[in-house]
């Protein structure tokens, strides 16, 4: 007989008590087919997560190179409260400590 292994446990809210305590995840409504929405939700964030991370990374991959005067002598320098300026591919610093401090404004 196969090894059945799971991930993580469900339990439903109106059953026991010990059932709810070693559950990774309660349904609070009872309603089975919020597995389906957690499901979701789950891969929804996995997807979000791995969006941002490739993001980050593209970011540093150039944007710090370019901060730390790679190319100066070519004539292209991004000064730090630039880099944070377009961080994330928008035009917004909302870091006060880069806006007082960094770009001196």
């Amino acid at each position: 007989m196969p090894e059945v292994r799971n991930d993580i446990g469900i339990a439903v809210g109106s059953g026991s008590d010990i059932a709810a305590e070693t559950a990774g995840i309660v349904l609070v409504n009872s309603n089975p087919k919020d597995v389906v929405s957690l499901i979701l939700f789950g891969k929804a964030t996995y997807r979000k997560m791995i969006q941002n991370l490739i993001g980050a990374t593209g970011f540093n991959v150039v944007a710090l190179p370019l901060a730390a005067g790679v190319l100066y002598k070519q004539g292209v320098l991004l000064s730090p409260c630039n880099g944070c300026r377009f961080n994330d591919g928008e035009y917004n610093c909302s870091s006060h400590q880069c806006k007082s401090v960094m770009c001196e404004e």
